[in-house]
Protein backbone atom coordinates (compact mmCIF):
# COMPACT_ATOMS: atom_id res chain seq x y z
CA UNK A 1 0.00 0.00 0.00
CA UNK A 2 2.95 2.30 0.73
CA UNK A 3 4.64 1.30 -2.17
CA UNK A 4 1.44 2.05 -4.47
CA UNK A 5 0.98 5.77 -2.52
CA UNK A 6 4.73 6.57 -2.91
CA UNK A 7 4.35 5.58 -6.95
CA UNK A 8 1.08 7.78 -7.20
CA UNK A 9 2.85 11.01 -5.91
CA UNK A 10 5.49 10.21 -8.05
CA UNK A 11 3.61 10.61 -11.08
CA UNK A 12 1.59 13.34 -9.96
CA UNK A 13 4.58 15.40 -9.07
CA UNK A 14 6.18 14.54 -12.73
CA UNK A 15 2.55 16.05 -14.03
CA UNK A 16 3.03 19.24 -12.11
CA UNK A 17 4.65 22.60 -14.02
CA UNK A 18 8.28 22.92 -13.19
CA UNK A 19 8.85 19.84 -11.68
CA UNK A 20 11.32 17.64 -13.77
CA UNK A 21 10.23 13.81 -14.60
CA UNK A 22 11.72 10.97 -12.43
CA UNK A 23 13.87 9.25 -15.09
CA UNK A 24 13.03 5.17 -15.38
CA UNK A 25 15.84 2.59 -12.97
CA UNK A 26 18.23 1.83 -14.82
CA UNK A 27 18.13 -2.00 -16.30
CA UNK A 28 19.77 -4.45 -13.86
CA UNK A 29 22.72 -6.29 -15.59
CA UNK A 30 25.16 -8.62 -15.07
CA UNK A 31 27.18 -8.35 -18.52
CA UNK A 32 27.29 -6.16 -21.47
CA UNK A 33 24.88 -8.77 -23.06
CA UNK A 34 22.36 -8.27 -21.05
CA UNK A 35 22.37 -4.47 -22.21
CA UNK A 36 19.83 -4.24 -24.67
CA UNK A 37 21.06 -0.23 -25.84
CA UNK A 38 24.38 -0.92 -28.03
CA UNK A 39 25.57 2.32 -26.34
CA UNK A 40 24.97 1.57 -22.58
CA UNK A 41 27.52 -1.23 -20.74
CA UNK A 42 27.33 -2.90 -17.92
CA UNK A 43 28.46 -1.64 -14.36
CA UNK A 44 27.67 -2.55 -10.53
CA UNK A 45 24.80 -4.92 -12.38
CA UNK A 46 23.09 -1.52 -14.19
CA UNK A 47 23.54 -0.52 -17.52
CA UNK A 48 24.52 2.90 -18.24
CA UNK A 49 26.57 5.28 -20.58
CA UNK A 50 30.38 4.78 -19.19
CA UNK A 51 32.49 7.91 -20.02
CA UNK A 52 35.89 6.55 -21.23
CA UNK A 53 38.85 9.10 -22.26
CA UNK A 54 42.92 8.40 -21.29
CA UNK A 55 42.50 8.06 -17.72
CA UNK A 56 39.50 5.81 -18.31
CA UNK A 57 40.00 2.97 -19.84
CA UNK A 58 36.69 0.74 -20.97
CA UNK A 59 36.64 -3.05 -19.85
CA UNK A 60 37.39 -6.37 -22.00
CA UNK A 61 35.41 -6.85 -25.39
CA UNK A 62 34.23 -2.35 -25.11
CA UNK A 63 35.63 0.13 -27.17
CA UNK A 64 35.78 3.92 -26.16
CA UNK A 65 33.76 5.78 -29.19
CA UNK A 66 35.13 9.29 -30.52
CA UNK A 67 33.99 12.52 -30.87
CA UNK A 68 32.77 14.84 -28.50
CA UNK A 69 31.04 12.35 -25.77
CA UNK A 70 33.14 9.42 -25.65
CA UNK A 71 32.18 6.68 -24.03
CA UNK A 72 32.28 2.66 -23.31
CA UNK A 73 30.02 0.38 -25.78
CA UNK A 74 30.10 -3.16 -26.98
CA UNK A 75 33.01 -4.30 -29.64
CA UNK A 76 30.76 -5.70 -32.11
CA UNK A 77 31.04 -9.39 -32.90
CA UNK A 78 33.12 -10.80 -35.29
CA UNK A 79 31.07 -12.97 -38.04
CA UNK A 80 32.20 -16.43 -39.03
CA UNK A 81 31.79 -19.82 -40.80
CA UNK A 82 33.49 -21.59 -38.32
CA UNK A 83 34.79 -21.73 -34.34
CA UNK A 84 38.55 -21.50 -35.54
CA UNK A 85 37.12 -18.12 -37.42
CA UNK A 86 37.34 -17.01 -33.64
CA UNK A 87 39.29 -15.36 -31.01
CA UNK A 88 40.07 -17.26 -28.04
CA UNK A 89 37.34 -17.11 -25.32
CA UNK A 90 34.87 -17.15 -28.24
CA UNK A 91 33.12 -19.33 -30.51
CA UNK A 92 30.62 -19.51 -34.05
CA UNK A 93 27.52 -19.37 -33.49
CA UNK A 94 24.63 -18.06 -35.71
CA UNK A 95 27.85 -16.90 -37.89
CA UNK A 96 28.52 -13.99 -34.86
CA UNK A 97 31.88 -14.76 -32.49
CA UNK A 98 30.57 -14.79 -28.93
CA UNK A 99 31.76 -16.32 -25.65
CA UNK A 100 29.37 -19.82 -25.36
CA UNK A 101 28.65 -21.23 -21.70
CA UNK A 102 28.09 -25.05 -21.27
CA UNK A 103 26.61 -27.56 -18.08
CA UNK A 104 25.40 -31.04 -18.13
CA UNK A 105 22.28 -30.14 -19.17
CA UNK A 106 23.66 -28.02 -22.07
CA UNK A 107 26.79 -29.74 -24.09
CA UNK A 108 28.98 -28.20 -26.59
CA UNK A 109 28.68 -29.09 -30.36
CA UNK A 110 30.72 -31.60 -31.79
CA UNK A 111 34.73 -30.49 -32.24
CA UNK A 112 34.44 -28.47 -28.56
CA UNK A 113 35.15 -29.56 -25.19
CA UNK A 114 33.17 -27.94 -21.93
CA UNK A 115 35.88 -26.59 -19.49
CA UNK A 116 36.33 -26.50 -15.80
CA UNK A 117 34.83 -22.77 -16.01
CA UNK A 118 31.61 -23.89 -17.94
CA UNK A 119 32.72 -22.76 -21.29
CA UNK A 120 32.73 -24.17 -24.19
CA UNK A 121 36.60 -24.05 -26.32
CA UNK A 122 37.68 -25.93 -29.25
CA UNK A 123 38.90 -29.69 -28.57
CA UNK A 124 42.40 -30.02 -29.23
CA UNK A 125 43.76 -32.26 -31.39
CA UNK A 126 45.61 -35.53 -30.47
CA UNK A 127 46.75 -38.93 -32.17
CA UNK A 128 46.32 -40.60 -28.80
CA UNK A 129 44.38 -40.29 -25.03
CA UNK A 130 47.98 -39.53 -23.70
CA UNK A 131 47.52 -35.83 -26.07
CA UNK A 132 44.64 -34.99 -24.05
CA UNK A 133 44.82 -32.48 -21.01
CA UNK A 134 43.23 -33.70 -17.72
CA UNK A 135 39.75 -33.16 -17.96
CA UNK A 136 39.27 -33.00 -21.56
CA UNK A 137 38.50 -36.93 -22.14
CA UNK A 138 39.81 -38.93 -24.53
CA UNK A 139 41.05 -39.14 -28.02
CA UNK A 140 38.39 -40.12 -30.89
CA UNK A 141 39.14 -39.31 -34.69
CA UNK A 142 42.31 -37.03 -33.93
CA UNK A 143 39.92 -34.75 -31.29
CA UNK A 144 40.15 -34.90 -27.54
CA UNK A 145 36.38 -34.87 -26.15
CA UNK A 146 34.00 -36.73 -23.70
CA UNK A 147 32.88 -40.00 -24.71
CA UNK A 148 29.99 -41.34 -22.94
CA UNK A 149 30.45 -45.38 -21.05
CA UNK A 150 29.04 -48.06 -21.74
CA UNK A 151 29.45 -49.16 -24.62
CA UNK A 152 33.01 -50.73 -24.15
CA UNK A 153 35.84 -48.01 -23.98
CA UNK A 154 38.73 -48.37 -26.41
CA UNK A 155 42.11 -50.72 -24.98
CA UNK A 156 43.76 -48.52 -22.02
CA UNK A 157 40.93 -46.54 -21.00
CA UNK A 158 38.27 -47.43 -17.96
CA UNK A 159 34.57 -46.35 -17.71
CA UNK A 160 34.33 -44.13 -14.94
CA UNK A 161 31.22 -42.23 -13.83
CA UNK A 162 29.49 -42.73 -17.56
CA UNK A 163 32.69 -41.62 -19.09
CA UNK A 164 36.09 -43.02 -20.79
CA UNK A 165 38.98 -41.98 -19.12
CA UNK A 166 42.25 -42.96 -19.89
CA UNK A 167 43.69 -45.77 -17.50
CA UNK A 168 46.44 -44.73 -15.39
CA UNK A 169 47.57 -48.41 -14.67
CA UNK A 170 50.99 -49.01 -15.39
CA UNK A 171 51.02 -52.52 -17.59
CA UNK A 172 52.83 -55.44 -16.55
CA UNK A 173 55.71 -56.50 -18.95
CA UNK A 174 55.40 -59.80 -20.23
CA UNK A 175 57.44 -62.54 -19.09
CA UNK A 176 58.61 -65.46 -21.22
CA UNK A 177 59.91 -69.33 -19.81
CA UNK A 178 63.01 -70.32 -22.11
CA UNK A 179 64.39 -73.76 -21.52
CA UNK A 180 67.60 -74.45 -21.30
CA UNK A 181 69.29 -77.32 -23.17
CA UNK A 182 69.95 -79.19 -19.59
CA UNK A 183 66.48 -79.61 -19.10
CA UNK A 184 66.37 -76.09 -16.61
CA UNK A 185 64.18 -72.98 -17.36
CA UNK A 186 64.61 -69.71 -16.52
CA UNK A 187 61.70 -66.37 -16.53
CA UNK A 188 63.04 -63.68 -18.26
CA UNK A 189 61.64 -60.16 -18.93
CA UNK A 190 60.72 -59.88 -22.88
CA UNK A 191 62.18 -56.40 -23.06
CA UNK A 192 66.14 -56.29 -24.53
CA UNK A 193 66.85 -59.79 -22.93
CA UNK A 194 69.43 -62.18 -24.37
CA UNK A 195 69.71 -65.39 -23.47
CA UNK A 196 72.42 -67.46 -24.57
CA UNK A 197 73.16 -71.17 -23.32
CA UNK A 198 76.64 -72.21 -23.55
CA UNK A 199 76.95 -76.43 -23.52
CA UNK A 200 78.63 -78.81 -25.97
CA UNK A 201 80.68 -76.38 -26.77
CA UNK A 202 78.34 -74.07 -29.07
CA UNK A 203 76.63 -70.36 -27.76
CA UNK A 204 72.93 -69.64 -28.92
CA UNK A 205 73.45 -65.33 -28.17
CA UNK A 206 75.23 -63.15 -25.54
CA UNK A 207 75.52 -59.94 -24.56
CA UNK A 208 78.45 -57.59 -23.60
CA UNK A 209 76.99 -56.81 -20.27
CA UNK A 210 75.23 -60.35 -19.00
CA UNK A 211 74.78 -61.77 -15.93
CA UNK A 212 75.58 -65.91 -15.89
CA UNK A 213 73.02 -67.71 -14.15
CA UNK A 214 73.81 -71.30 -13.92
CA UNK A 215 70.53 -74.05 -13.80
CA UNK A 216 70.37 -77.43 -14.00
CA UNK A 217 74.65 -77.56 -15.42
CA UNK A 218 73.59 -75.13 -17.90
CA UNK A 219 75.25 -71.21 -18.27
CA UNK A 220 72.11 -68.83 -18.94
CA UNK A 221 73.36 -65.53 -19.75
CA UNK A 222 71.09 -62.46 -19.31
CA UNK A 223 71.94 -59.35 -21.03
CA UNK A 224 71.02 -56.27 -19.38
Amino acid sequence: MRNASLAALLVALSACPGVAPVPPAAPKCRADADCTDPNVVCRKESCGKVPCGPSAACQAGETCTSGADPHCIVVPPATCQKDADCASGTLCRDKLCKPVTCSASAPCTAGEICDSGGHCKIAPSCQADADCPSGTGVCRDNLCGPVACPPTCSTGETCTSGQCVASTTPTTPATTSHTLAAGGSVSTSSKHIHIGITGQGRAVGASSSSTHQHVGGATAVLGR
